[in-house]
């Protein structure tokens, strides 16, 4: 892989943005073309529209999906924001060099390198739920631990239990581990006497653990079925710690996933090593690019991108992430009438920056000049809407995950800060200063009381209160 080339990795449990996907659905066509098909799967299947449960007013977050919803709902919504976000960068931007995915987003990366179609892949989703429900083997936790492998493998020990195992490498700071909800409650209550932080993840399933070898031969044989088609982009595994080619056993391999452990920071290692630098996290939040920092602390030159993150309150990541993607196409052009004494590196670093105001700016420009038309308003479905309360929510959780280093779906709407989350006082007041600072909101006076917006639900509350207030 040349140097410099670019990586698309998707994410898996636990990120979703209602809000961002939503707002992404009414800017771009393609997310709806992509939920039709995906929509038409749970239709057949389960006799209900994935789109009709996430579009809702209000509109559910993972927490609720998860909490309200048969586990299908959740995991098929995360799957169908990736492939939709996906869709958007390769028809408005162009293909990656290499694909690869964490947990979930490993079947979404063969999906979008071609193997299978939208729609294939979403049977693929739908399937491990059923299996997995089928053989009864939903009785288990996933727990995030701030150690690196060596010092989860020795907790694992202490437990003694053989169903449990290292489920993911993210980083050295951080190693999760999955198993029976009996022997994972154990690890957190040994965990905790030690100090170390650990938390409990928002996962239907013990993924990548002994829990669910059971359902590894049943969903091979589904998958089979489907039909396979040529990868059309390069694929890395991080569980198989490969590149996927030909000779592979699609069917076998997915259906692997269940029990096979994901090496995200030797596989950014790797990927690194062979020349990527710039990583665009195809799909909700920032979680997998402040994990590839982590993974790669003393990396020269790595770049990260999002797409389905809200940076401001009507504008998606994946606007600015556009505009980088497409300097590499016009950059010599562009740079020499806008600014031929700069160099390659420097203009390409100016374009990323200020691309979208220029070309804003010059839209304008030629809109003044332009005959007055009469145009037909939008529909009220597809306007663009102030930010709600949810959407706030989702970016306070996206602010405290990336502040405090906690997984950012332990941030639920009612975990109280400091007695669930251990967040002390201090923190909080911090936390608050910087959240009113995101959304222009002025700092509190004296008789503001930290102990009355203990959770995220009420600070949101809050914001989304004062933000109309103001308008």
């Amino acid at each position: 892989m040349p140097a410099s080339e670019t990586v698309f990795f998707f994410p898996g449990q636990g990120s979703y943005h209602a809000g961002a996907f939503a707002l992404a659905r009414r800017r771009y066509p393609e997310v709806k073309a992509v939920l039709a098909d995906i929509d038409a799967v749970s239709e057949e299947i389960y006799g209900e529209s994935l789109s009709g449960i996430l579009f809702t007013d209000p509109q559910p977050d993972l927490t609720q999906l998860s909490a309200n919803y048969d586990p299908w709902v959740a995991q098929l919504a995360i799957y169908a924001a990736c492939i939709a976000a996906h869709r958007v960068l390769v028809e408005r931007g162009g293909p990656p060099d290499v694909i690869t995915g964490h947990s979930l987003g490993e079947i979404t990366a063969l999906v979008a390198a071609g193997a299978y179609s939208v729609s294939d892949g979403a049977r693929i989703v739908v399937e491990r739920v059923r299996v997995i429900e089928g053989l009864n083997l939903a009785d288990g936790k996933m727990v995030a631990l701030a150690v690196d492998q060596a010092r989860a493998r020795q907790l694992v020990d202490v437990l003694d239990a053989e169903a449990v195992s290292v489920a993911v490498v993210n980083h050295s700071g951080q190693t999760v581990c999955s198993g029976p909800s009996r022997d994972m409650v154990r690890l957190l209550g040994i965990a905790r006497l030690l100090g170390i932080t650990a938390t409990e993840l928002i996962s239907p399933y013990a993924f990548h653990s002994p829990v669910l070898a059971a359902a590894v031969p049943a969903l091979a044989e589904r998958i089979a079925k489907l039909p396979r088609k040529p990868l059309t982009v390069p694929v890395y595994s991080p569980m198989g710690r490969y590149y996927y080619d030909e000779n592979h056993d699609l069917a076998a391999e997915i259906a692997a996933q269940l029990v096979r452990p994901v090496w995200f920071a030797e596989g950014m290692d790797t990927l690194y090593q062979r020349g990527a630098r710039r990583f665009v996290e195809v799909g909700p939040l920032t979680t997998l690019g402040r994990l590839a920092h982590k993974a790669l602390p003393d990396a020269d030159g790595l770049e990260t991108f999002a797409t389905l993150d809200v940076v401001r309150a009507d504008q998606l990541a994946l606007d600015d992430t556009l505009t980088a993607l497409r300097v590499p196409e016009h950059s010599e052009v562009l740079r020499t009438v806008l600014a031929p004494e700069l160099t390659v590196d420097a203009f390409t670093e100016f374009w990323s920056r200020n691309g979208n105001d220029i070309i804003a700016a010059a839209r304008a420009r030629l809109t003044e000049s332009a005959e007055p038309v009469v145009t037909q308003p939008a529909a009220t479905t597809d306007a663009v809407q102030p930010m709600g309360q949810p959407d706030i929510e989702a970016e306070l959780r996206a602010l405290y995950s990336d502040a405090l280093e906690y997984p950012v779906e332990v941030l639920t709407s009612d975990a109280q800060l400091e007695a669930d989350l251990g967040i002390d006082s201090v923190k909080q007041v911090e936390l608050l200063r910087r959240s009113f600072d995101r959304f222009g909101l002025p700092a509190r006076d004296e008789a503001f009381r930290v102990t009355s917006y203990d959770t995220l639900s009420k600070i949101s509350e809050f914001i989304h209160d004062s933000m109309r207030a103001r308008s």
